[in-house]
């Protein structure tokens, strides 16, 4: 990971330069949050934020999750969410047309506590966290590179 991580005089990765995530945060969690974004930018791409969707977006006039993903995803080419919906990760993963990684959904799941083989569940995928996001950057590598 080190060697995509950097390039060959030490420069960042630029792997994923051209590829834009976008981080939706309908609960706080700044580990979360943070890691993937931090992720996402040590592999050459961009992200687009929002730490608290669910008072400073449109959720809070009445859209919903669906709407919002269906605009976001033509902003992107990633969504990593966290939302207090049990089961809101799976249902964006079926309105959108990009990957979804789920970053906890209510009192369901959350990224610390279950993995899901990304080949057989591209679309909507839980990830440990770890020391530097390691298992978030090959995550990113795969949903974008290799594939949905």
């Amino acid at each position: 990971m080190k060697a995509v991580e950097r390039g060959s005089h030490g420069a960042r990765s630029r792997v994923l330069e051209g590829y834009l995530m976008a981080t939706l945060f309908y609960e706080p969690s700044t580990r979360t949050r943070l890691s993937f974004e931090a992720a996402m930018r040590r592999l050459g791409g961009e992200v687009l934020t929002t730490e608290n969707a669910r008072e400073f977006s449109s959720a809070a006039k009445g859209e919903t999750l669906e709407d919002t993903i269906r605009t976001v995803e033509g902003y992107s080419d990633i969504i990593v969410l966290r939302h207090f919906e049990s089961g809101a990760a799976r249902r964006a993963a079926d309105t959108a047309d990009i990957p979804v990684i789920n970053a906890g959904d209510g009192p369901g799941q959350h990224p610390t506590q279950i993995t899901v083989d990304v080949d057989r569940d591209p679309r909507a995928a839980y990830f440990r966290q770890a020391k530097n996001g390691l298992y978030i950057r090959m995550a990113l590598l795969k949903l974008l590179l290799v594939g949905q």
